[in-house]
């Protein structure tokens, strides 16, 4: 029972810390993966980044795709398989020797972390509440950069730093709030990224996990 309690008690702490690895590699590794594409030869980074841009596509579809009735669950059906068809075939045309294949498959890996601090980040502060602080911390270096007083890679170092600001401090305000406070699920979610299926435990202004 101790151990039990223990464990508890620390449970915000372990996923501050998962939050914090994750929105480290959303950021910095992903930036690795781009620059490391970068450098294929033109066809060969335009299947990898295309197999990227339809799995952010496919997971948004997954999330955000109205399922109410036999039929809209039926075309969500078909829509993904077809867009998993597309980041597979993407994927295969990327590779041409065995080598290869580090790329499309740590980009999968990536692109879904990626997508999962944006889904958790989306479900504390929303997304327009998302883009709104990066817009406020972004700006000031916008403009510090456009009259000269920092330099271009400062201002993507920073940009960068916010971006990953966001997505920790979005992913995670719960479990701070939780490890501060002792508080958790104060407000009803919508399950973040347009998901209207909310969760039924939150709001119920309990302290207890969730």
């Amino acid at each position: 029972m101790e151990n039990k309690k223990t464990l508890k008690s620390k449970k915000p702490i372990i996923q501050i810390a998962v939050n914090l690895i994750l929105s480290l590699m959303a950021v910095y590794l992903f930036e690795v993966w781009i620059k490391r594409v970068w450098h294929l030869p033109p066809l060969q980074t335009a299947y990898n980044i295309g197999a990227i841009v339809l799995t952010f596509a496919m997971f948004f579809v997954g999330k955000t795709y109205y399922t109410k009735g036999v039929l809209n669950n039926l075309k969500k059906i078909i829509i993904m398989v077809l867009m998993a068809v597309g980041v597979l075939g993407l994927m295969l045309l990327s590779s041409t020797r065995i080598e290869d294949v580090v790329y499309p498959l740590s980009g999968f890996f990536l692109s879904g972390i990626v997508f999962y601090m944006i889904s958790l980040s989306t479900v504390t502060i929303n997304l327009t509440g998302m883009i709104w602080i990066f817009m406020v911390l972004l700006i000031p270096v916008a403009f510090l950069q456009w009259f000269g007083k920092i330099t271009f890679s400062t201002a993507s170092e920073t940009a960068q730093f916010i971006m990953f600001i966001v997505l920790f401090f979005g992913a995670t305000w719960a479990e701070i709030r939780a490890y501060i406070h002792g508080i958790r699920g104060v407000n009803r979610d919508g399950g973040g990224a347009g998901d209207n299926n909310g969760d039924p435990r939150d709001g119920d202004g309990d302290t207890d996990d969730e």
